[in-house]
């Protein structure tokens, strides 16, 4: 790229003696230079040395051929940069490595390469990267290190290679940053003319914001994003700052066109050598040039897009038919309305109309289900929307609604007005009669009536909602617990057994509610057992679900099919047992204490016996996929593992347990009421666990 120069010449008049500057070539130097200037250590040499690569093949008549990159991974951790270009000859490589601001692009703007800085940029990252140069059947290995004195280049005994020419750098990644080069990859390479070919790790190329509108050498995205300046394959983020004047008025600035543009997102193409870069090539240099070239081309493409953007418009008919060229270009007009205007005979179109008196408007729209807005202000215009005119006096609100379950894609404007004042409504809409659809000519609702035995009976088929497992469905209801269920249609005649609860403002009635739903689900699922689908009905209507034969509530459904069917496999009455004592023991966490102790308690004693007892209790209960523990939530759900009765197993096992405080005097005074020791120690343990042992010895002796 050629640079530009300042022609600048200074007389110097009774000076006594001069001296030029310089740089000493010293290890600072070289790591200002190959370092410190760049501020992502990681995205400089993937940049650099693939902007190289591209240079290569420019050379050597082949932009359109990808270069080929490596990205690390814990196989392969170098990255590494290969071209088939015009290669380096021995001397070559030597000199330009080896000298900082030695470039041989200088001469011509169709290369990027121009400072004689980024083929050190490795440097930046790592004290050590490798060059192989493939040139006339030779493969020439050089190394460049970093070290206590600077920079150095060491050349390696050349040998023969069938390989084509070209020019390969690489340097090994830190595992760490494996997925970083993926990323700053992806951001490089996102405005290169010819993208890579990318091995070593599964890639996927990004690309620009879609264009909305395009010139030549420009590309509107509407995005409200920053704006860019592509030049040499590299996209530099343009600073809007740069292009406003502060001491003009907020209003004033909003006006200004090229800020405007700049604000709305814009792609800007440049050749090389019209803008200027910083040294590390990470953004533009604001000269006066760069500022110039920028907001000319900014307002040439503000013009060209109006040129682009007004035909279109002049070729409308009606101000109906230009809102509707408005809303197709949708947000991309919205951008830019600051500086392109869109017009029709002179009026500014608009895709939004206000409602006023004597004219109403209802919208109706999908929403999970149909929702209906009454007496809206506003009249928006959109490809989607479907504009209906009120010729009927009833029965137009339900045309509406049924059009738009059958065509949830689409909006309606239902719309209405006094006769006296239709010319004028019509004339603010911009809008004539043609341009609405007759609410009497919309599809009619099918009635919810059969015949059966050539009599008219009600029909089965109703509204309903089905149990969303995730509780991902939306809804606008101010319940939470709306999300849990997503409207459905069915006939209720159809299925042998059809599984229903009570709804109260999307609350569960009966005695398991939403997420004790959920978690007996998940046993079953565990269990293998099918899981039926569950629906939801308000308490009024469930009153015809209670008198059909292929119908039953849940609770019904859980505390006799289900049971029946975990019963066949388990034996869920010695499930519900263990549960039942376990949720009743107090010193259920002996058991931990004594694992936690460094002494052994008695192999013979009686608190042996009830600790292994426990303990293998507990173990049945910790696997998360034992089927075993699923049958156990699901009856502790349906509160089967009840308190104990007088004499029960469990109420054996507090007996047992008072024997136990008893026999072990200790465990009287240590607080226990909540199934948990307090652990203060690896000496305190051992002392309880000695005293219980002591107890044992007593006991034997006395008894």
């Amino acid at each position: 790229m050629k640079l530009h120069k300042s022609e600048v010449t200074v007389e110097s008049a009774g000076a006594k003696s001069s001296s030029r500057f310089s740089i000493e070539a010293s290890q600072q130097a070289f790591a200002v230079l190959s370092s410190t200037i760049y501020e992502d250590k990681i995205k400089a040499p993937i940049r650099e040395l693939s902007t190289n690569a591209y240079d290569a093949h420019v050379e050597a008549g082949c932009p359109e051929k990808p270069f080929d990159v490596h990205l690390p991974n814990s196989i392969d951790s170098e990255f590494r940069v290969r071209d088939y270009g015009v290669s380096l000859s021995h001397e070559d490589v030597m000199h330009l490595y080896t000298t900082y601001f030695g470039s041989n692009k200088r001469n011509s703007n169709s290369l990027n390469g121009c400072l004689g800085l980024g083929s050190k940029s490795p440097f930046a990252y790592t004290d050590q990267f490798w060059i192989t140069a493939y040139k006339d059947g030779q493969k020439r290995n050089y190394v460049a290190t970093v070290d206590t004195n600077g920079s150095r280049l060491d050349e390696y005994p050349a040998c023969d290679t069938d390989e084509a020419d070209g020019f390969e750098v690489g340097f090994v990644a830190k595992e760490e940053d494996f997925y970083k080069f993926k990323d700053a990859a992806q951001q490089v390479y996102k405005y290169f003319k010819t993208q890579p070919t990318i091995t070593g790790t599964d890639f996927e190329h990004m690309t620009p914001s879609a264009a909305k509108i395009t010139g030549e050498g420009w590309e509107f995205t509407g995005s409200y994003g920053r704006s860019v300046a592509i030049m040499g394959n590299i996209g530099y983020p343009i600073d809007d700052d740069k292009f406003v004047d502060f001491e003009k008025s907020y209003h004033e600035r909003q006006q200004d066109p090229v800020y405007q543009l700049l604000n709305g997102g814009v792609i800007m193409y440049f050749d090389i050598g019209e803008l200027s870069m910083t040294a590390s090539r990470e953004g533009l240099e604001y000269t006066d040039l760069v500022i110039s070239a920028i907001k000319d081309k900014a307002l040439s493409i503000v013009e060209e897009m109006q040129e682009r953007v007004d035909p279109e418009f002049k070729s409308c008919k009606t101000m109906f038919d230009a809102r509707m060229v408005r809303a197709k270009y949708g947000d991309a007009i919205k951008a830019m309305t600051e500086f392109v205007t869109p017009k029709w005979n002179g009026q500014e179109v608009t895709t939004t109309v206000k409602t006023q008196s004597g004219f109403f408007v209802h919208r109706f729209a999908h929403d999970v289900r149909v929702k209906m807005l009454r007496n809206v202000e506003r009249v928006n215009f959109n490809q989607e929307s479907v504009y209906v005119m009120q010729d009927m006096s009833t029965g137009s609100q339900v045309a509406c609604r049924y059009f738009v379950e059958q065509n949830q894609d689409k909006v309606v404007y239902l719309c209405g007005w006094d006769k006296v004042i239709e010319p004028e409504v019509l004339a603010v809409l911009g809008m004539s009669k043609d341009n609405f659809v007759l609410s009497s000519s919309l599809p009619k609702r099918p009635k919810k009536t059969i015949l059966r035995n050539g009599k008219r009976v009600r029909s089965s088929t109703v509204d309903i909602f089905e149990f969303d497992m995730n509780g991902s469905s939306y809804d606008t209801s101010n319940s939470w617990t709306a999300r849990y269920w997503k409207p459905k249609n069915i006939d209720l005649s159809l299925g042998d057994m059809n599984i229903y609860v009570e709804l109260v403002r999307f609350e569960v009635q009966g005695n398991n509610g939403t997420s004790s739903i959920q978690r007996i689900i998940r046993g079953l699922e565990t269990l293998g057992i099918d899981t039926p689908i569950i629906y939801g009905q308000p308490t009024a209507k469930c009153k015809r679900l209670n008198k059909l034969d292929n119908w039953i509530s849940l609770d019904e459904w859980l505390n006799t099919v289900m049971l029946e069917q975990i019963r066949a496999k388990y034996e869920i009455d010695s499930i519900g047992e263990r549960d039942s004592i376990l949720n009743s023991l107090t010193l259920s966490s002996l058991v931990e204490l004594i694992d936690k102790s460094s002494l052994a308690i008695d192999s013979q004693g009686y608190m042996k016996k009830y600790v292994d007892v426990v303990r293998s209790m507990k173990k049945e209960s910790k696997s998360v996929d034992d089927k075993y523990v699923a049958v156990s939530r699901i009856l502790s759900e349906l509160d089967k593992a009840d308190e104990p009765s007088k004499d029960s197993k469990d109420s054996k096992w507090v007996k047992r347990e008072d024997r136990l405080k008893a026999r072990y005097p200790v465990l009287q005074i240590l607080d226990i009421s909540t199934h948990y020791i307090s652990y203060k120690g690896q000496e305190w343990v051992d002392s309880i666990v000695a005293l219980i042992n002591h107890s044992e010895v007593f006991h034997k002796q006395n008894h």
